[in-house]
């Protein structure tokens, strides 16, 4: 507000930007389906209510590329929270902006090494494909190899969110109002943080509760040593993540990793008096979560865009 022309703009409360930077990534990668003309398809049934595409290309190369953007995703998801923002922007707490860059380095590295083994066997299996096409095949649809190339990309950048400075300088009560709005942003914003925090966690624990229950018939359900990995994960980066400060789920992952400490598959699979005990602190754990997660989080995590 102004009084007397003087600028008065109140603190508000800690914001989100002093916890967390946008970590924006962009993917892009050769498409591998392409519509079919209808007209190329014999039936009798009304062309309109019929939808084909086909693949392009059959290239082991070109899903290894596929597979890395995924692990990528996987990734950021178990390290970033929701950023309410458009696809493909992270919100990535800053006590793990180190960890997550030189992975993210390590990982464009082993991308593009993949990207150069498609692009050996690119015109090999262009040719293939139009054998095995036949009617269908298009050479329009196959780009040159300095065009696919340029198809390929993965970049990232960091941006900060905050009411711009300039506003003071332009007006005052401009500046107020903006920040205003931003404030009740981000404290949305926090609060899908706290919630998707909880969530995840529950759902977590829970998948490991469900593994360990006998099936219908007593029989034992598989369980593998990747689901006690996962909670590890979160509970590992959770201090970094817990940037909405929630004391309560702060004390479940302390309890939760108190439940964990020595335990590992091999052992709950052939040990049925650690496995019951065990799957009882679960259950304990499971049921304080399922008090906690009232209602689920709007947005989920965002995720890289692709062309």
């Amino acid at each position: 507000m102004i009084e007397n022309n003087q600028e008065v703009i109140a603190d508000g409360p800690t914001p989100i930007f002093q916890k967390a930077v946008g970590f924006v990534v962009e993917t892009r990668r050769l498409g591998n389906r392409r519509k079919v003309n209808t007209a190329q398809i014999g039936t009798d049934a009304d062309r309109t209510m019929i939808h084909v595409s086909k693949s392009i290309l059959d290239s082991k190369e070109l899903k290894r590329v596929e597979q890395l953007d995924g692990e990528l995703r996987r990734y950021l998801a178990d390290r970033c929270l929701p950023s309410n923002f458009k696809s493909g922007v992270y919100l990535l707490p800053i006590a793990l902006v180190e960890e997550v860059d030189a992975e993210f380095t390590r990982m464009k590295e082993v991308r593009e090494e993949a990207v150069d083994g498609f692009l050996a066997v690119y015109e090999q299996q262009r040719d293939e494909a139009e054998q095995r096409l036949g009617s269908l095949f298009s050479a329009d649809d196959y780009p040159s190899a300095d065009n696919v190339r340029a198809s390929f990309g993965l970049e990232s950048s960091y941006v900060t969110f905050d009411t711009p400075a300039s506003l003071k300088a332009i007006k005052a009560d401009i500046f107020a109002r903006e920040r205003e709005k931003a404030d009740a942003k981000w404290k949305d914003a926090l609060e899908e943080c706290r919630k998707l925090l909880r969530a995840t966690m529950a759902e977590l624990v829970g998948h490991i509760q469900e593994r360990l229950t006998p099936d219908e018939n007593g029989k034992q359900k598989s369980f593998h040593a990747s689901m006690l990995d996962k909670l590890d994960t979160f509970m590992t980066t959770f201090a970094a993540r817990n940037i909405a400060d929630d004391a309560e789920l702060t004390g479940l992952v302390k309890e939760a990793k108190l439940v964990m400490s020595g335990v590992d598959a091999k052992t709950l699979r052939k040990e049925e008096s650690i496995r019951d005990a065990f799957k009882e602190q679960v259950g304990g754990l499971k049921a304080k979560l399922d008090a906690m997660v009232i209602d689920r989080p709007a947005r989920a995590f965002a995720t890289g865009t692709e062309e």
